[in-house]
């Protein structure tokens, strides 16, 4: 089945570097969301399965597909020839729908839209070795996190109980293709004053009760990853569970 195609109007810059060195791309654009009317505007055309790279106004990246995107953030237009496109609204919407990814209440300054080449190489091994990559060397598993002015994870005892508390609890939990330092690093970035402030609130509320969850993404199902979760964090805190 051919594979829709999208014509998208911002504005183009040349994109040299491609956004991930762990897999071969082909046909990379970059593109800021612009409106149709806006001066330098122009178009690029995307396949529905295209992979987009979202960079957000706080340094956050993830990733999705082109259709994906259109569908959360696209809005058609019409160009001053009459011509018909889709524009991607950079905003962050004044309410965010229950049905969202959580990403859609940020703002967005750029995308780099690419398809992918595997050049023969088996798409599980390629994602082993990303997932490698993003979680820097770790293994998949629970980290405590400590919520101070450097970013720092620290493997739990495996088996090991949690401490029992009927205290509040916060898990960070990184997305597809990312890391918890991937998602969530901005927040420990010395420059990032919001960050610290929300470091200091979580810390208020939550206390030394932080841990950050270190998962693979691509070649385990989400299913899989969820159900070690739990195990993990929650059963490993209630005398008498059992898995």
């Amino acid at each position: 089945m051919t594979s829709r195609t999208y014509l998208i109007r911002g504005v183009v810059h040349e994109a040299t570097t491609p956004p991930t060195r762990d897999i071969a791309v082909s046909g990379l654009r970059r593109l800021v969301p612009a409106t149709a009317r806006e001066a330098g505007v122009g178009e690029i055309q995307a396949q529905a399965d295209d992979v987009v790279r979202v960079e957000l106004e706080n340094g956050f990246v993830l990733w999705t597909r082109a259709d994906d995107l259109i569908r959360e953030r696209g809005r058609k237009s019409v160009s001053r020839d009459g011509g018909e496109g889709w524009e991607i609204d950079p905003r962050p919407p004044s309410s965010v729908s229950g049905g969202s990814r959580g990403w859609l209440g940020l703002g967005i300054k750029r995308l780099d839209f690419f398809g992918i080449d595997l050049k023969g190489k088996a798409a599980r091994s390629l994602g082993l070795g990303l997932e490698t990559r993003q979680l820097d060397g770790r293994e998949p598993g629970l980290y405590r996190c400590a919520l101070a002015d450097a970013f720092d994870l620290t493997q739990e005892p495996g088996g090991e109980p949690l401490p029992a508390t009927q205290e509040p609890l916060l898990v960070f939990i990184h997305g597809t293709a990312s890391s918890c330092r991937g998602s969530f690093g901005k927040l420990w970035d010395a420059a990032n004053t919001a960050g610290k402030a929300a470091r200091e609130a979580l810390a208020a509320r939550y206390g030394d009760r932080v841990w950050a969850w270190e998962h693979r993404s691509l070649t385990a199902s989400p299913m899989v990853v969820s159900r070690f979760m739990c195990k993990s964090v929650f059963l490993r805190k209630r005398v008498g569970w059992s898995w």
